[in-house]
């Protein structure tokens, strides 16, 4: 603000009303005629507006530069799509084969329940009981035969 508290106005003398104000009906806050236009509907509308953006310093080697970018980027993209599809290809197959597969769990569970199965594993349990209650013996004998 200036020294003298009043507020200036930034904005030509013709945008204010005799008493400093601005004026409501402000010629500056009339959209311009491209805001009404009607907007391009088809890719070859747009071809004279951005003519008319592209400087005319766009020479022939810059032209080239930029159509070798896009070819780099079009090369890159068709590898990608081919990646991608591969990608869809091997998961379409996994889902497939899923179906068909068991978890451990199953494969544990069938493996016991066989009759050769449990044999095997009713001698495997004597066989430790038999060898753990011929450890647990040898230590009372030894403790037995201490005197007091």
């Amino acid at each position: 603000m200036p020294s003298d508290g009043k507020r200036q106005f930034h904005g030509s003398p013709s945008q204010l009303t005799p008493n400093g104000k601005r004026s409501k009906t402000n010629d500056g806050n009339i959209p311009s005629s491209s805001v009404n236009s009607k907007s391009p509907s088809t890719i070859t509308d747009y071809f004279l507006p951005v003519k008319k953006s592209i400087p005319n310093a766009l020479n022939d080697q810059l032209l080239s530069k930029i159509l070798i970018s896009m070819d780099t980027l079009i090369a890159e993209n068709r590898k990608l799509k081919d990646k991608v599809n591969s990608l869809e290809a091997s998961i379409a197959d996994l889902k497939s084969s899923f179906g068909n597969k068991k978890t451990f769990a199953e494969v544990v569970a069938k493996g016991i329940s066989l009759p050769e199965s449990q044999a095997s594993i009713k001698r495997a349990t004597m066989n430790a009981t038999i060898h753990e209650s011929r450890k647990s013996s040898i230590v009372i004998r030894q403790i037995h035969s201490q005197p007091l």
